[in-house]
């Protein structure tokens, strides 16, 4: 299992989990490619994709080998620190 924290300007963290096998470093060349398109680029994995915008995201972080325990430990910590955080909302209009 990997933990992937996309860290943006302006905006709270965006913490996925991944279930893929590949190891860490041709998991994380493969992600950066994110950061090379100047459109909307999707992230699949396991759990679902995120569509993102690349040119606000300044970091990356990519964990390997988080188990189930610690992936329910995190997002319990998130979900309890929800009120504690500023929030951005987004208008879409279609």
């Amino acid at each position: 299992m990997k933990k992937i924290e996309i860290l943006q300007t302006g905006i709270r963290p965006i913490i996925i989990f991944d279930n893929d096998q590949t190891p860490l470093t041709e998991y994380s060349k493969n992600t950066s490619r994110l950061l090379r398109s100047g459109n909307i680029s999707i992230l699949e994995t396991s759990t679902g994709n995120i569509i993102l915008r690349p040119q606000n995201i300044y970091s990356i972080i990519i964990e390997n080998n988080i188990d189930n325990k610690n992936q329910k430990e995190i997002v319990k910590e998130l979900v309890d620190n929800i009120d504690e955080t500023p929030h951005q909302e987004d208008i879409i209009t279609g």
